[in-house]
């Protein structure tokens, strides 16, 4: 892995299993916190749009390439520039030089 190509800031969080976070309505919210700061290779490989119900859905797919780390999980999510990505994938790189993990792009 060539360092010179890690130029994105980027934060891993995962759910935090304290916590007591209720809704408006009472039902348990997510709250996600940090789990590393860490720098990445970031690449977009494109998108897909569809049509769930009567609204436009788009899923951007993002490959983020890390230094090797045992505890990043597909149950946790990144964090770059004011936006959220889902882990969906994580493979690793050579004898654990790094990961490559692939998400999508949280939406509204």
């Amino acid at each position: 892995m060539k360092p010179g190509r890690m130029d994105r800031h980027i934060t891993v969080q995962q759910l935090t299993a304290d916590s007591p976070a209720q809704d408006t309505y009472g039902a348990p919210s997510e709250t996600w916190g940090t789990y590393k700061k860490m720098w990445a290779d970031k690449r977009d490989t494109g998108g897909v749009e569809s049509y769930m119900g009567k609204a436009l859905q788009a899923e951007i797919t993002t490959i983020w390439r890390v230094r090797y780390d045992s505890g990043i999980t597909h149950k946790m999510r990144i964090y770059y520039n004011s936006e959220g990505y889902d882990i969906v994938s994580i493979n690793e790189i050579g004898r654990r030089e790094g990961l490559e993990i692939m998400s999508t792009l949280l939406t509204d």
